[in-house]
């Protein structure tokens, strides 16, 4: 499985993607991988599992667990606890925050706030923009349409990992999220953003802005 890791001064980032279909560089399944990764999984992710009704979507959660269950390693994964907004929490545990986009599915895990959004790339109809949008994001998106759908994905996730990382969800106005810039402030807080962007995906994390990142693959 390709990953990439990346550092900042007090804590590492590590994050996954994993493709629910053949001939990615990241990581596919079938169905003897899933019913093998859901056996392993702790009984209340299982449970967590089970609630859902579309197969896809059961598919998604074992993917994201079995990757979470794998990044913490040796620690043990009992329970999760809740904020006001709903956003999970490991008990004594480091944060992580989990994505999911039709074929893929990202894990981000830190020792500070963090929040990962992925997406797939697709066409969506204008009127989608000016909801989404700030006017100066919106006329980015413009610039080129050959980039217009890379273009609004990206802004679109960054939004998402920056309001995830701070705990909150997506219930804010999110055309006053403005995420052009790298660096988000917020109540004198700043906040990274980093987003990579693959053939068929897009992927963005936000951390609290702590030092000057360094990546590499491993």
């Amino acid at each position: 499985m390709k990953y990439k890791q990346i550092q900042y001064d007090g804590y590492t980032i590590a994050y996954y993607s994993m493709l629910m279909s053949h001939g990615s560089m990241l990581m596919s399944y079938d169905c003897n991988t899933i019913v093998d990764y859901y056996a392993k999984l702790p009984q209340f992710l299982k449970q967590k599992v089970d609630m859902h009704k579309f197969e896809g979507d059961k598919h998604r959660s074992i993917l994201a667990y079995s990757l979470l269950v794998k990044m913490l390693g040796h620690k043990t994964l009992d329970k999760f606890i809740y904020n006001q907004y709903g956003k999970p929490f490991l008990l004594n545990g480091p944060q992580f925050s989990i994505s999911h986009s039709k074929n893929h599915v990202a894990v981000a895990l830190s020792n500070n706030h963090i929040g990962v959004d992925v997406e797939t790339l697709r066409v969506l109809p204008k009127l989608y923009f000016d909801s989404i949008l700030s006017e100066q994001e919106f006329a980015q998106v413009q610039l080129d349409k050959t980039t217009r759908s890379i273009n609004f994905w990206t802004l679109w996730t960054r939004k998402e990992a920056y309001l995830k990382c701070l705990g909150t969800g997506i219930g804010l106005n999110l055309q006053k999220v403005e995420v052009i810039d790298d660096i988000v402030v917020d109540n004198f807080k700043q906040y990274k953003l980093i987003t990579e962007v693959f053939d068929k995906f897009v992927i963005s994390v936000c951390v609290p802005n702590l030092g000057c990142a360094k990546t590499h693959t491993s």
